[in-house]
């Protein structure tokens, strides 16, 4: 929620530290993604994001945070 609080930058180490403990998880990985990307760092975001698509390609809400970044 720090994310969308107007404080993704805040964010990022959060979701950071849920793909350490499990670098699958298809929403933290999307989490990441929509953090720097609002965090204006979209190159940082694209891997991530790709990565989330990857990992669950039926996910509506990855596909639509790629498409935005």
């Amino acid at each position: 929620l720090l994310a969308d609080s107007g404080r993704p930058a805040d964010a990022v180490p959060v979701f950071q530290r849920a793909l350490a403990a499990d670098p699958n998880r298809a929403d933290a990985r999307r989490g990441l993604g929509n953090a720097l990307r609002r965090a204006g760092r979209p190159a940082d975001a694209l891997p991530h994001l790709e990565r989330a698509v990857a990992a669950a390609p039926d996910d509506a809400r990855s596909r639509t945070a790629l498409a935005l970044t």
